[in-house]
């Protein structure tokens, strides 16, 4: 399912009747930004690095952090991008320009078309690696390109071939080592807290298909509610947990699957 929002002045955005499930989210901004998938520390360019959003009641705090885009130049690269064993075009495919410096940076983006076609523009002098993503397909990356103003300002013809990639399924996008439950974040949370927010999430991973049942308990081992009870697949998982109206005070939370259990505590300030 898809499902589109546009964010307010203040970045703000939310998604209304969400039916439950799993989900991505992918903020793609204007020209002024780099598209951004949704991940709970750090940013995700890619849509296999983005963390998996399970829905099963009002989630908040699903906050994403968008690079801004360098694209002040003149220079420019352009070409098609297309399907290495078929040969079609693929249309609407994020084509991201880095520059190689001391760190790789995401500078600018352009969306193919329907003949598959892109051309990045905008570029500084500079040492470019451009990279894919579209959902379904491996990223794909080009050797080195130099933009410069003499000789090589405008590059065209720059070819990419694109795999399909083994995941039928958009989350979820990794897949840890070992089963784990991170600390909440933030910690503590409430209304009094620091953070003056409700809203904290919780992440956790799976290695294997799992019944999972993650549960918020009091100081005294009695069972406040149940934040997620289901079956998911292997990957990493973040969930929201509002604890408005919860006195302040010690709690567990605990997430129990076959052959294990693990628990947590956490803050509350209300």
């Amino acid at each position: 399912m898809f499902k589109y929002a546009v964010s307010d002045t203040n970045g703000s955005y939310i998604f209304r009747n969400v039916p439950s499930g799993t989900y991505q989210i992918h903020a793609t901004p204007n020209n002024d930004g780099i598209p951004t998938y949704y991940k709970n520390n750090g940013t995700a360019l890619f849509w296999d690095k983005g963390d998996s959003v399970v829905v099963s009641s009002s989630v908040s705090d699903l906050d994403i952090e968008i690079p801004r885009t360098r694209n002040t130049g003149l220079g420019s690269i352009a070409g098609t991008v297309t399907d290495a064993t078929s040969g079609d075009s693929i249309r609407g495919l994020i084509v991201l320009a880095f520059e190689i410096g001391d760190t790789l940076n995401a500078v600018a983006f352009c969306v193919t078309d329907s003949l598959g076609s892109y051309k990045l523009e905008g570029l500084l002098p500079g040492t470019y690696v451009l990279k894919t993503d579209k959902v379904g397909y491996n990223s794909a990356s080009t050797p080195r390109l130099l933009v410069n103003y003499t000789s090589s300002s405008s590059i065209s013809d720059i070819k990419i071939k694109v795999t399909q990639s083994s995941l039928t399924n958009l989350p979820p996008p990794d897949i840890p080592e070992m089963v784990f439950l991170e600390q909440n974040y933030p910690n503590p949370v409430g209304m009094a807290s620091p953070s003056q927010q409700p809203v904290t999430n919780v992440k956790f991973g799976l290695v294997e298909p799992q019944r999972v049942e993650l549960s918020l308990y009091d100081a005294l081992g009695r069972k406040i509610k149940e934040i997620m009870v289901g079956d998911l697949s292997p990957g990493e998982y973040v969930m929201a947990l509002n604890v408005l109206g919860l006195p302040s005070g010690l709690y567990l939370y605990r997430l129990r699957i076959v052959g294990g259990t693990f628990v947590r505590r956490m803050i509350v300030m209300n």
